[in-house]
């Protein structure tokens, strides 16, 4: 029996269902603790599987990607305390907490590391995609590494899209801000963008998730 089909098929499957049911049963609050468990134990199962499927087809690549899944969250979290950490402290005597330059510049540096430490698993993830479709002749593992690359280029331009709405509109943001109303300058193609993006990243998932099934 191949163990990494059913921890890959079942994992994928785990995240995009949990993500859903936490976004739709606990809105406006957030997910609960069990749904965000089930979360990190799906991309625990994925990352196993591409590590094992790494392993018994020799490919570095395969492994490498199942190794950075594993280690990439570790970092982040143990990152995200460090960074945390010094807000603990008490407040300085003028009342606001006191942020030295060597504290701003190492959590810039922490921030930096993280975002290197996703960027990387992310191309390993899509790379992973389509080398299992050439090694494994199962196409459905490049139809899945496609829809996942145009999840982040999506997310890509959800990002520039606030960006650049916040910087070109950002009086008139700030303003309904101040006196409750939503933000109807980023609404539109915030909302546009990021359903797309959400619908396409779900298909990525589902696809990935048939692509380990289809695994002798």
């Amino acid at each position: 029996m191949s163990v990494e089909k059913y921890l890959g098929g079942i994992g994928y499957l785990l995240v995009p269902v949990c993500a859903l049911v936490g976004a739709f049963a606990a809105a406006p609050h957030a997910p609960s603790p069990l749904l965000r468990s089930l979360v990190l134990i799906g991309l625990l199962m994925v990352a196993v599987a591409w590590l094992l499927l790494g392993v018994r087809e020799k490919d570095a690549l395969l492994m490498a990607t199942g190794i950075a899944m594993i280690l990439a969250p570790i970092i982040v979290v143990a990152l995200a305390f460090a960074v945390v950490y010094p807000l603990l402290k008490p407040p300085s005597p003028l009342g606001a907490p006191f942020v030295s330059p060597e504290i701003f510049f190492g959590r810039l540096i922490m921030f930096l590391i993280s975002a290197i430490a996703v960027i990387v698993v992310v191309a390993l993830h899509i790379a992973a995609h389509f080398r299992a479709a050439r090694k494994l002749q199962i196409s459905m593992f490049k139809y899945a590494g496609a829809a996942h690359a145009a999840a982040l280029v999506l997310a890509i331009a959800l990002t520039i899209v606030l960006f650049t709405t916040f910087l070109t509109r950002a009086q008139e943001i700030l303003e309904a801000m101040l006196v409750g109303a939503p933000p109807l300058a980023l609404l539109g193609a915030v909302v546009i963008i990021a359903t797309i993006a959400a619908v396409v990243q779900i298909a990525a998932y589902v696809l990935s998730a048939v692509s380990f099934f289809k695994l002798s």
